[in-house]
């Protein structure tokens, strides 16, 4: 099966339940993520709920499905396939920098933050305490030399 969303759908529509499926997401997320590519203008959404029913927009069925002459996908696809690696170290480092500079607005703890990094495989954890109520949390996985 095609796990490309915009080919996945193709000229059909489908609830978020049955396109997470078709793609294997996990169920948390479909509604919000099929909903921020509706308002983006990726997809078009007929009806509210568990019942609404997303489907291409005609840009995205003429541009972005693979099965279409007049897809334009190759670039982005040799792009991220040559790029990832560089992109994907830059977009960790901003995840780390969100999740450390929440300031004193949220109530999360040093556990709160192992646990979250036990949950995605670190292993080792570090908490620095920095001016005012801030703390700098660093994760390591099995292997990082530092």
């Amino acid at each position: 099966m095609e796990l490309d969303l915009f080919t996945n759908l193709g000229d059909e529509q489908y609830s978020a339940a049955q396109l997470g499926e078709r793609l294997g997401l996990h169920p948390r997320g479909t509604y919000d993520f099929f909903d921020a590519l509706v308002a983006l203008k990726f997809l078009d959404r007929e009806g509210d709920g568990p019942h609404g029913r997303y489907k291409n927009t005609p840009q995205t069925a003429a541009f972005l499905n693979k099965q279409s002459p007049t897809y334009i996908g190759g670039l982005p696809e040799m792009f991220n396939a040559r790029l990832f690696g560089f992109w994907n170290a830059f977009g960790l480092l901003m995840s780390l920098n969100m999740l450390i500079e929440f300031g004193d607005a949220f109530d999360y703890t040093g556990a709160d933050f192992r646990a979250w990094c036990r949950e995605a495989g670190f292993t080792r954890f570090d908490l620095i305490a920095l001016a005012g109520p801030s703390s700098a949390a660093i994760a390591y996985k099995e292997g990082d030399n530092v």
